[in-house]
């Protein structure tokens, strides 16, 4: 048999009961804000983080582009015409000089000239003086005498030739001194761009090293961060933790 005392206590158990459940209620609706917060929270930290680690990823690009895109060019060759426009007018008018009369007696004493056609012609004449011509019913004969030497002709011939091989010879001469100071001139540009290449591919190697060392230990800095918790969210970040 129940007593009146069995009951009081089995009342003041349940009362306590839903006492109890009722603060833990409270309290639940009370800390999930706050634990959302502090979810919130890290979720954000470790973004932060994730972006720090892409941020490494064009680290250093822009210095490397800048110095890549000052990679040093090479002069351009001298032409012929440049090396001739730095001859005195004196040099330079004696070097036309020469190319005109090479050029206007080379012409004139070519087998296939005015003159070598002219000197055949005189050779053919005289040793056929006689041409006959047929002219309707009449025969007409045509006989040649020369008005001048062969040896006078011969004579105009070779001292042209000579005169056009000397003036050829000191034109090629001024011709393989300009092709001189071209090639020496482009070997003396070739070593200054070889030196300056060399140091501009050493300092961009350099500097991709130099680069990649501070990523490195860039990387291993945000590795090592760690979130920093707010006071306000240490007691459930804890409480979270120790679960």
């Amino acid at each position: 048999m129940i007593s009146w005392a069995d009951l009081q206590m089995s009342a003041s158990l349940k009362k306590n009961t839903c006492a109890a459940v009722w603060y833990n209620n409270v309290f639940t609706l009370q800390q999930k804000p706050i634990r959302h917060t502090n979810i919130a929270y890290l979720r954000e930290a470790i973004k932060a983080k994730d972006r720090l680690k892409q941020g490494l990823n064009d680290y250093g690009a822009d210095e490397i582009k800048k110095l890549a895109e000052q990679e040093p060019k090479k002069d351009e060759k001298l032409t012929f015409e440049q090396v001739l426009d730095t001859f005195s007018i004196k040099e330079r008018n004696h070097y036309l000089e020469l190319e005109t009369r090479c050029a206007v007696i080379g012409k004139f004493i070519h087998p296939d000239g005015e003159y070598s056609e002219a000197r055949k012609d005189f050779m053919g004449r005289k040793l056929s003086p006689k041409q006959v011509k047929e002219n309707g019913k009449d025969t007409l004969i045509y006989s040649y005498y020369p008005n001048i030497e062969e040896q006078e002709i011969d004579a105009l011939f070779f001292a042209l030739q000579s005169e056009h091989r000397k003036a050829q010879a000191e034109l090629n001469g001024m011709k393989n001194e300009i092709e001189r100071r071209i090639d020496e001139d482009w070997r003396h540009k070739n070593d200054k761009w070889t030196i300056e290449h060399d140091k501009w591919a050493n300092d961009l190697v350099n500097l991709k090293e130099r680069i990649m060392r501070e990523k490195e230990a860039r990387s291993r800095e945000i590795e090592n961060l760690k979130i920093a918790i707010p006071d306000s969210l240490k007691p459930i970040y804890e409480k979270i933790r120790t679960l």
